[in-house]
């Protein structure tokens, strides 16, 4: 079947102006990430592609921004500062069954509509596990599937980019603002 997707974004969560953050002249502190990934409507995890991708956006956000070195992945582990990262992927309400199911019918010829909430939510610790900051991020993403959009597919960014992008956003507004509240 020949179809297309496009996605759009809410905007709600503008990346920094200024990109990578001024680190100053203090020595950069090591970072541990761990990153995992909820499905509130299947109530079970990401697939395990979806997880590599959502920390390697990660570790490149956060080795980008200047502020840490080294950037590592894992729980637990001696670094001056820890970020847990959630990863919440929300099917919205508004994706009602019957226009997905007349799409789906003409073979997209009419368009379908879904759309989803992602929130990200990033706890900062410090090595002795206490928690330096919470912050929350949370973007609406509208996906359309129709025919058509296939001639229009080369001129726009596809899903992932625009997912990937979303995320890179996330974690740039959240460094920024922790890094403005001087937590590290």
């Amino acid at each position: 079947m020949l179809s297309s997707c496009m996605m759009v974004r809410g905007d709600h969560v503008q990346p920094p102006v200024q990109w990578p953050l001024p680190a100053g002249l203090q020595a950069k502190k090591s970072l541990s990430l761990n990153v995992v990934s909820e499905s509130p409507a299947t109530q079970r995890s990401a697939s395990s592609a979806a997880i590599e991708q959502y920390r390697g956006t990660a570790t490149k956000v956060y080795t980008e921004s200047g502020i840490f070195s080294p950037v590592t992945i894992g729980a637990g582990s001696l670094s001056d500062v820890n970020a847990d990262i959630t990863v919440i992927e929300d099917a919205g309400e508004d994706s009602s069954f019957l226009p997905a199911f007349f799409s789906i019918l003409t073979f997209t010829l009419l368009p379908g509509y879904v759309s989803e909430e992602v929130k990200i939510t990033t706890v900062y610790r410090d090595r002795a596990q206490k928690v330096l900051g919470t912050f929350e991020r949370r973007e609406r993403l509208k996906h359309w599937v129709q025919f058509f959009l296939l001639f229009a597919m080369p001129f726009i960014d596809g899903p992932e980019s625009v997912s990937t992008s979303v995320l890179s956003d996330f974690h740039r507004s959240t460094i920024e603002e922790a890094h403005g509240r001087g937590l590290f």
